[in-house]
């Protein structure tokens, strides 16, 4: 709407690890410039960053991420988090509703760690317990294809980091907006570039902030 603060966006992608050597959430991540990203007044990219794969790089991240949020407040009504991580099995982009307090992890993360059926955060409970992000997704997946951008919305982004950052994200959004300071977190999980080339998932990454942002 006319007149409102643009929401200021955090948007991280991951580095390399076992089973892809080269992310292309990284590269997605770097083609982001705020020039770019803002396609309309409702956005201003406030910062980028690349994950090491591993649970203190994502435990990092996070807490990094919402330092800035609680700065970002200043000259933003609203923050929204936004983790791109890949899906090797995708052939359209998957918009994560929901993230799991469980790490079971199939391959090691890059420092080695392979935790099988644990909670995330053992004060939330069991391995059962979820989150799920106040952005509406289905309603971002419907207006993602209408701009042509073949998109599902999705309640299972896996056990592996994905997963484990997103909860962390959400908790930590949570945790922000519980103390006055509009925030939230979405997860999306793309395609590798053999499927979706580079250029047009750059492009999607753009399309996404500026229909979040309108979405409310």
């Amino acid at each position: 709407m006319a007149g409102e603060a643009p929401v200021a966006y955090f948007v991280t992608g991951f580095g390399p690890f076992q089973d892809v050597p080269s992310n292309p959430t990284e590269r997605l991540v770097a083609n982001l410039t705020n020039e770019e990203a803002s396609a309309s007044t409702r956005v201003h990219l406030q910062s980028t960053l690349v994950v090491d794969v591993d649970v203190e790089g994502a435990e990092t991240a996070v807490r990094a991420l919402c330092a800035r949020v609680r700065e970002a407040e200043l000259a933003s009504r609203r923050s929204v988090l936004i983790h791109l991580g890949v899906d090797a099995s995708l052939t359209e982009y998957h918009l994560e509703r929901t993230a799991f307090n469980e790490k079971t992890f199939r391959v090691p993360d890059a420092s080695g760690y392979q935790p099988t059926g644990l909670p995330i955060c053992a004060e939330d409970g069991g391995l059962g317990c979820f989150l799920r992000t106040a952005i509406p997704v289905d309603d971002v997946v419907t207006r993602l294809r209408e701009l042509g951008h073949p998109c599902a919305a999705s309640d299972d982004a896996g056990r592996y980091l994905c997963n484990y950052i997103y909860y962390a994200s959400l908790r930590s959004a949570a945790r922000c907006t519980a103390e006055g300071v509009s925030c939230a977190s979405l997860f999306v999980h793309v395609p590798p570039f053999a499927v979706i080339d580079e250029a047009t998932q750059t492009a999607f990454v753009r399309d996404l902030l500026r229909v979040v942002a309108e979405a409310g």
